[in-house]
């Protein structure tokens, strides 16, 4: 018997990439996460197939991501001027592949903008996005 479950990962920063912790939740409802570990700037939740043969759970890939959830703020390219980067900055340069914006994440490092992206400015801001993602 194959079983649907429902799944939320959590970006944190990382030493070179980002730590990303997953967990299973009941519901695929922002408001109803109960607890989002403090230092984290993103979450995304996604589905995953699950069917036990022989007495092993197998996995299937992960499915139906939802729209990605990023805690921050939208910069552009004035605003990046006025916080001391330029031309020759590799987060401009990002900016230019991405409509001219970019993230500054409350945990103070710097995302691509994606046109889909939910931006809050806070995990507080979760009680807010009471659709399922």
């Amino acid at each position: 018997m194959s079983y649907t479950k429902h799944f939320v990962a959590f970006d944190t920063p990382g030493t070179f990439f980002p730590e990303t912790e997953v967990r299973q939740v009941a519901t695929r409802i922002p408001a109803k996460l109960e607890r989002v570990p403090e230092r984290t700037y993103a979450i995304e939740f996604f589905d995953q197939e699950e069917v036990e043969v022989n007495g092993e759970v197998l996995r299937g890939d992960p499915k139906n991501r939802s729209r990605r959830i990023v805690f921050g703020q939208v910069f552009e390219k004035e605003q990046l001027r006025a916080e001391g980067f330029n031309e020759r900055s590799p987060l401009w340069h990002n900016a230019d592949n991405t409509d001219g914006k970019v993230i500054k994440c409350m945990t103070g490092n710097w995302q691509p903008w994606g046109e889909d992206f939910v931006i809050l400015a806070a995990h507080s801001e979760l009680a807010r996005l009471a659709a399922p993602m």
